[in-house]
């Protein structure tokens, strides 16, 4: 764990450059900051004073506890994002987890690629890509959306609220402003909340269709634009829907395939502008799921260098370690065949010993000699004594007569003799 406090002074700034983890943001009532980070060898927090401003990069997890009324800008959240009670702006371009902000001055927030929740901010809030869903409630300002790929939930907005595409289903909860203007575009069903006493002017137009159970509530469908009016009219209520626009009292919970108590029946003049209609939506979706790839790409490619060698020097050495284990393995399997060869060899020698063994006993039973007889001497050859000596013929060697014996034998054993004739042959060797 590494924990760092910092002095804040009026009117300095802070800001976060990228945190690799989890970012947590909480407000504090003393001018100082404080940052701490899970921490660890290569995980670690970086704070400087640039020019009115503390800069803060953190390679692991971080929790920052800063004083309430300060400006915050967060440029880069690899993970989620939790603030709470930062009154002053909160300025944020990109979350690639989710993000729940609450309790805040002013909200303007570039992109999240997971899920976002807004809650309690004093001022405007202002989102321009969602890729999960939204819910946003309790703004004092004006609500300005841009792309939503998943589905929102948007309950009222002090000022106003305007919603550029939603790529499933909407819906918009009281309260709503005099005077101010509530609109949303959404490619799934959109449906409205109004409170007891309601008091706007509502214009709609929907591809499956317009239904509500509010009592005295009064439908009307002219060129393909279904409208209403309740109260005075003073707040103005706007939807564009793919699918099927529903209006309904804010203290009910009714489920989308309820019957409703009122079922507009519209003319060929509304199909009609459904023509138009499909291309519109047509091409919200298209745009949302380009939003998408593109979010997708932009987040794989701000994951860290560090990190990723990190993870490859440890991958490295993990194969070294296998290919070490199997080149060992392998040498044991070699010896192991040697060995077996070796011994393979061994016993065909052997066996080899043996038949031979049985082939001279076998020659022996069949011949009746207890053992093979003594090869006959050579005569010796012819020789003409000189005048100074006599001659005596050479006589033949145990050893040679031996070999001579298992000539024979071998022939016998060969089929080439007969055991009779190798032992009339042997005879005649003495």
């Amino acid at each position: 764990m590494t924990t760092q406090t910092f002095e804040i002074t009026e009117g300095t700034q802070i800001v976060v450059e990228e945190c690799l983890g989890n970012l947590t943001v909480v407000g504090g009532d003393e001018g100082i900051l404080v940052a701490k980070t899970s921490g660890s060898e290569w995980e670690e927090i970086a704070i400087v004073q640039k020019e009115g401003a503390l800069v803060i990069e953190s390679n692991s997890n971080c929790r920052l506890t800063c004083p309430r009324d300060v400006d915050l800008t967060i440029k880069a959240v690899r993970g989620n994002l939790k603030l709470q009670g930062v009154g002053g702006d909160l300025v944020i371009d990109t979350v690639n987890g989710n993000a729940t902000l609450s309790d805040a001055g002013s909200l303007a927030l570039q992109r999240v690629y997971g899920n976002l929740r807004v809650a309690q901010i004093e001022g405007n809030v202002h989102v321009a890509s969602v890729v999960g869903n939204a819910r946003l409630k309790d703004v004092d300002g004006k609500i300005s959306l841009g792309n939503v790929v998943g589905n929102l939930r948007a309950e009222g907005g002090g000022e106003g609220l305007s919603v550029e595409n939603v790529g499933g289903d909407a819906r918009i909860s009281p309260p709503f402003a005099a005077g101010m203007e509530y609109a949303v575009r959404a490619g799934g069903n959109v449906t409205i909340y109004l409170p007891e006493e309601p008091n706007a002017r509502i214009e709609l137009q929907a591809g499956g269709g317009v239904r509500a159970n509010v009592p005295d509530l009064v439908l009307r469908q002219e060129e393909g634009v279904t409208t209403a009016t309740l109260g005075e009219g003073a707040a103005l209520i706007k939807a564009w829907a793919g699918g099927r626009t529903a209006i309904k009292n804010a203290w009910t919970e009714v489920d989308y395939d309820e019957d409703f108590g009122f079922d507009f029946d519209f003319d060929f003049s509304f199909l009609d502008s459904l023509n138009e209609l499909g291309p519109m939506i047509e091409a919200r979706v298209s745009q949302a799921m380009a939003g998408l790839e593109a979010s997708l790409q932009e987040g794989l490619r701000h994951i860290d260098g560090e990190r990723i060698r990190s993870y490859a020097e440890r991958a490295a050495e993990k194969a070294q370690r296998a290919a070490e284990r199997i080149a060992e393995k392998a040498q044991q399997a070699a010896e192991r065949e040697a060995e077996r060869a070796r011994r393979s060899a061994e016993h065909e020698a052997e066996r080899a010993r043996m038949r031979a063994e049985h082939a001279e006993r076998r020659w022996q039973r069949a011949s009746g000699y207890p053992t093979p007889p003594e090869p006959p001497v050579p005569p010796a050859p012819p020789h003409a004594p000189t005048p100074s000596e006599a001659y005596t013929p050479p006589m033949p060697s145990a050893d040679e007569l031996r070999e001579e014996r298992l000539q024979v034998l071998r022939m016998v054993q060969e089929g080439q003799l007969t055991p009779e004739e190798a032992a009339k042959l042997i005879a005649a060797l003495h």
